[in-house]
């Protein structure tokens, strides 16, 4: 079953960025790398609205999909879940989404990512798709809202059985469910996979991994010179520009914007009052991101669950299947998802609260994330009792402002501003 497809949504996306782009250039505050999120944004979404015209084929990529395959096949990869965000927000669809979910059978209790992804399906507002590659990454959501959207897009599909362990017999077992993927995309496309150019997609992978390093030792200075929100947004191009030189040069932005300031011995902000640890994704809607750093002095220095690529993770571009294979196990927003703690996400978050110097963590708790809210407890508990700094929890819902306001949240975040406060 195809839904009929409505082209209006995905134009007033674009104009919504353009706008946003205009508005950021004519303010002489904004840093290039700012920018440079919208402008990319803004041209891959141009990039999928006009793939068909262009004789390109065009894949829907759920969570941590393998998008550099597709740069390799030159097909053009879009992630469902930024852009069905970016079409919701921006247009001020939310309530609309929510309701065509609920009217599948989506109940509020799922995760609201996964229900903007059905309804921007099943309303149409989805571009033209050719193929959908749905992932066992991160939860069980995935592949049910990829199935929806798959149907409702009348396209093939594809699934990329991710283990759940991370060992020889589980790398062996991910090669070849890429292989499937690749012979699958061969047969659809009638192309073969270019592996010389694999591989130059498998380098700019590591030149990523590299600046990510590079990025996150600037912003142990004091006081940090990188903005809130830049973890966020160098996960989110990532997941859909991995293994371009785009991408490349991004990084390349914030990590000479990040280098300028700490020799200048100048941080994002005017004030510094709080150096902060935030673990998982902040509450866009709220605007309190922006109202921390500017207002508050309270910056973000580290997220371990989308920073840390840690030091030991190396690849080859010569063998690139091997380096994918690799990256993808090895995802640093996967290993919150995935146990034991002990040995990956609790070691980080005390690592980095010490290496960072921070004065608080905040956990993100998205309410439609059971897998990542179940280790809450253990990371509190564990930074109180190796550190003696202190976690707090907001409550919230990525997408579905009724859940919590704006300003609860930023009252929230003001109780936790007064307790460190009364720690100094």
């Amino acid at each position: 079953m195809r839904a009929a497809l409505d082209t209006k949504p995905l134009e007033k996306t674009a104009r919504a960025m353009e706008r946003i782009i205009a508005h950021r250039k004519a303010d002489p505050t904004r840093l290039k790398s700012e920018i440079m999120y919208f402008e990319l944004s803004l041209e891959h979404l141009r990039a999928m609205m006009t793939a068909r015209e262009e004789g390109k084929t065009l894949a829907g990529i759920t969570v941590l999909g393998p998008c550099e395959i597709c740069y390799a096949m030159d097909i053009i990869p879009y992630y469902i879940d930024v852009f069905s965000g970016y079409t919701s927000q921006f247009l001020g669809l939310s309530e609309d989404y929510f309701a065509a979910s609920k009217s599948l059978g989506l109940s509020s209790e799922i995760c609201s990512v996964h229900r903007l992804m059905a309804a921007y399906f099943m309303l149409g507002h989805a571009p033209l798709t050719d193929v959908i590659i749905l992932t066992s990454g991160v939860c069980d959501h995935t592949a049910m809202s990829g199935d929806i959207s798959t149907y409702f897009h009348g396209c093939p599909s594809f699934f990329v059985d991710r283990p759940y362990h991370s060992d020889e017999h589980s790398a062996r077992y991910l090669k070849g469910e890429l292989e499937r993927l690749i012979h699958g995309l061969e047969d659809l496309t009638g192309r073969k996979m270019d592996y010389d150019r694999l591989r130059e997609v498998m380098a700019f992978r590591q030149r990523e991994i590299e600046l990510y390093r590079e990025i996150n030792e600037l912003r142990k200075a004091v006081p940090c010179p990188t903005l809130n929100g830049t973890s966020l947004n160098m996960a989110a191009l990532g997941y859909y520009l991995s293994g371009t030189q785009k991408m490349v040069d991004y990084l390349e932005a914030i990590r000479d914007e990040a280098r300028e300031n700490v020799q200048k011995g100048k941080g994002a902000y005017a004030e510094e009052n709080y150096r902060l640890m935030w673990l998982m994704v902040p509450p866009a809607y709220s605007g309190a991101v922006e109202w921390m750093g500017k207002k508050r002095g309270a910056v973000e220095v580290i997220n371990p669950y989308f920073d840390d690529w840690g030091d030991k993770l190396e690849i080859d571009p010569r063998k690139p299947l091997d380096s994918l294979v690799t990256i993808t196990m090895n995802r640093n927003v996967l290993r919150p998802m995935e146990g034991p703690l002990a040995d990956t996400t609790v070691v980080d978050v005390v690592r980095d609260a010490k290496d960072y110097q921070i004065d608080g963590a905040i956990y993100f708790a998205h309410c439609g994330c059971r897998i990542a809210d179940g280790c809450i407890r253990i990371l509190k508990d564990t930074l109180m009792k190796e550190t003696g700094i202190p976690m707090t929890i907001v409550d919230f819902d990525v997408f579905d402002t009724t859940y919590v306001t704006g300003k609860e949240i930023i009252n929230k975040l003001e109780c936790f501003f007064e307790l460190l406060d009364d720690r100094k």
